[in-house]
């Protein structure tokens, strides 16, 4: 996993075995330090994420973690494993007293496609302004997000436990006695979390997870199950955890993970609003050229101030035919939210791979091509141009404009292909 910045690793133990996990198992740079060295750490490297593996006995410092983390200019993920002393500080995500770095891992990746989402959402009202466009307003991450829901399974014997915690968080709440009716309910509006209680059996429990995890629209969504036995442990991979009905980390867990999903959702929502407001066609999802542009700028702007490269994939057919009209609209559904994609003209697609590297940029141009080489060909049941994917990677010191010149000529060098692992 690749991050915009490094990691942060708060423990009492720096020699401790999960520390040794945690560095192995992150690619971005890893920082552990003390809990008393934390806080200034946070302020000085402008981390992507920081965990923070167990209780520190100094409250000053644990106070003044907290208020880094508030006050950094961007969000920054705050995920912990449980302590009492720390029950009542914010988290984007509690994670069991023992957990392991596999989960840390797990739970580190969930908040930092939160992250990305929300400095892509910001970089794009950058955009929509540069091009007087409708911005609206950003969300804060850690307040209550809008419209939070949590589903709770169970014949009302768990609803003493979760409504005291959702009502005192401002969380709706919807019971369903059954899997099956709670899966009617999923099917009919949108939930942040979903709790089982112990009246439901193992077997109905683990199927209704296993449909979760089958279903990408809710891949993601968090579960707790409450009343299994402590010593099962679940053969799902999903986001959740099995807990006692009266665990005090019910509370702080199911709010944080909740709150998290719930604002992923926004902030899609927001990025979806901004195309409507006009950055994009609608039917496509390309952006517009002017706001392509823009885009361009603030990200080779981002790129610099990094120490990043800029690197760019120029989508053409062979002796300038038009592309088959799915290759466009093709090419923007398969990129990320942050990439930025345009058509140029009827015969090629600029896609910039914001915050991507040379090699990362030589896989996806590898596997692009083949996809939509023979996505054109069933599309239109017949041999189409033939596609190239070139890769274009800004030089140090060149302006948006001359780079966006050269993305639009046919000077691109060939993309050097590595192979798809």
């Amino acid at each position: 996993m690749q991050l915009d910045g490094p990691v942060v690793l708060v423990t009492r133990e720096i020699s401790a075995p999960i520390v040794g996990h945690m560095v192995a198992m992150i690619e971005s740079e890893v920082v552990p330090v003390g809990h008393a060295e934390a806080p200034a750490v946070v302020r000085s490297i402008a981390p992507a994420a920081v965990l923070v593996v167990d209780s520190g006995e100094d409250e000053d410092a644990a106070d003044a973690l907290t208020a880094a983390i508030l006050t950094a200019d961007h969000f920054v993920p705050l995920i912990r494993r449980w302590s009492p002393n720390d029950s009542d500080r914010i988290a984007t995500l509690w994670l069991d007293a023992e957990a392991d770095a596999g989960a840390l891992y797990a739970a580190l990746q969930q908040a930092s496609r939160t992250r990305t989402l929300l400095l892509e959402t910001l970089r794009r009202r950058v955009v929509a302004t540069a091009a007087a466009l409708g911005a609206p307003a950003l969300p804060d991450p850690w307040a209550p997000a809008r419209d939070t829901a949590v589903l709770v399974i169970d014949n009302g014997a768990v609803l003493p436990v979760v409504a005291p915690i959702c009502a005192a968080r401002g969380i709706s709440l919807v019971g369903a006695p059954s899997t099956s009716l709670a899966g009617t309910y999923l099917e009919l509006r949108h939930f942040d979390a979903v709790v089982i209680g112990p009246a439901i059996d193992t077997v109905s429990a683990e199927t209704f997870l296993s449909w979760l995890r089958d279903d990408p629209r809710r891949r993601d969504l968090p579960a707790f199950w409450l009343g299994a036995d402590p010593a099962f442990r679940l053969r799902i991979d999903l986001p959740s955890e099995i807990l006692a009905p009266h665990d005090p980390r019910l509370g702080g867990a199911l709010y944080a993970a909740a709150r998290l999903h719930a604002l992923e959702h926004q902030l899609s929502g927001l990025i979806q609003d901004m195309h409507a407001a006009g950055l994009a066609d609608p039917d496509t999802g390309l952006l517009w050229p002017d706001a392509f542009r823009a885009g361009v700028i603030q990200s080779m702007a981002w790129a610099e101030s990094n120490g990043r490269d800029v690197v760019a994939l120029r989508l053409a057919a062979e002796q300038g035919q038009p592309l088959p009209a799915v290759v466009p609209r093709m090419v923007a559904r398969l990129m990320r939210r942050s990439d930025l994609v345009t058509q140029y003209d009827d015969s090629v697609v600029l896609v910039v791979l914001v915050g991507s590297d040379r090699d990362t940029a030589a896989r996806i141009s590898a596997r692009l091509s083949g996809i939509l080489t023979h996505t054109a060909l069933v599309a239109t049941g017949r041999a189409g141009p033939a596609l190239s994917v070139r890769c274009v990677t800004a030089k140090p010191g060149e302006s948006a404009e001359a780079f966006l010149a050269r993305l639009g000529g046919a000077s691109a060098a060939p993309a050097k292909l590595a192979e798809a692992g």
